[in-house]
């Protein structure tokens, strides 16, 4: 067994850290912790847009990323211990399996969590923890979040809280629950991502210390992938949206649909705003808030950012 707490709270990083090692480790188990900057992770088969307030994301510079297992959306501060869990597997993965140790760790730290759902873990009948999982080549990588003293008023703010109606797709959606943080409810236990490392990994790990060579592949696959356009909004299941609304005080309807991360069919019908100049902008554009935000502000100038709330 392979235990590796990351000195980094790059959430870039980190995820890139993960796949890394989930492709590299073929004869090992391993178990990663780590705590992120505030950002928002969304399962590989989601339209991110639809999950969270993508706009408010952007203005605040949270980074919204997509990560390479399934699940719904999760918000990651550093109030969050994120763990990893790469495992040999064959045939059926189960995912009490995994949530076992885990639940069982935070019994030993004082933590008198449960499971709940497949793949939730509660504390007093509220969720403190999703997880998700990715199988490949005989090996699993199953990861979760842990909510010990996260900023829950932004989580709802723009997850739970902003989940958008305007979008049908087959994509992924995250289910609502209600949370609740471990601080929140009294108990802190020895919750530190050390002792949740030491809880999971057991006697006998071996501390794992990535090489410069290893720690240049994952910032290179942090660029090239994470960072990209191609995987957080290309990536994005075939959409069509539609919204109506109101625009310097008047009515406004936006329709347009969108096949890997590409706008197509897009319509804009307000007497304040130019309409074929709307569908030229934007059709063949890229999905997404910060090419929208541009788009947004040369069609309508200092009301750019009224237009964009009403295209996301």
């Amino acid at each position: 067994m392979i235990a590796y707490q990351s000195v980094s709270t790059d959430p870039f990083f980190n995820l890139s850290l993960e796949e890394l090692l989930f492709q590299r480790l073929r004869d090992e188990d391993a178990v990663i912790v780590y705590r992120d900057a505030p950002a928002v992770v969304a399962g590989c088969y989601q339209n991110i847009a639809a999950e969270v307030d993508a706009v408010s994301l952007f203005r605040r510079g949270i980074p919204m990323l997509r990560r390479i297992s399934g699940g719904g959306t999760v918000y990651h501060d550093l109030g969050n211990i994120n763990y990893s869990m790469l495992f040999r597997r064959e045939g059926f993965v189960s995912y009490e399996d995994f949530l076992t140790p885990v639940i069982a760790a935070l019994g030993r730290l004082g933590i008198p969590a449960e499971r709940r759902r497949s793949c939730d873990i509660a504390l007093f009948g509220k969720k403190i923890s999703g997880s998700a999982q990715k199988v490949s080549g005989g090996r699993v990588l199953h990861h979760g979040t842990l909510l010990f003293d996260s900023e829950l008023s932004l989580l709802d703010e723009i997850t739970t809280g902003r989940k958008s109606g305007s979008f049908c797709s087959k994509a992924s959606e995250s289910a609502i629950c209600t949370v609740t943080s471990i601080r929140r409810e009294g108990l802190w236990g020895d919750a530190s991502a050390e002792a949740l490392l030491s809880e999971l990994s057991g006697e006998g790990a071996v501390r794992f210390t990535p090489d410069e060579g290893m720690l240049s592949e994952i910032e290179r696959l942090s660029e090239e992938k994470y960072r990209s356009w191609d995987w957080t909004w290309g990536k994005t299941p075939g959409f069509h949206f539609e919204q109506e609304g109101s625009f310097r005080g008047d009515k406004v309807r936006i329709s347009y649909s969108a096949r890997r991360g590409i706008v197509e069919e897009f319509s804009l019908r307000s007497p304040a705003l130019d309409e074929e100049e709307a569908r030229t902008l934007f059709e063949g554009s890229r999905f997404g808030p910060e090419s929208f935000s541009e788009l947004a502000e040369r069609l309508a100038g200092e009301d750019g950012e009224e237009l964009l709330r009403l295209l996301l």
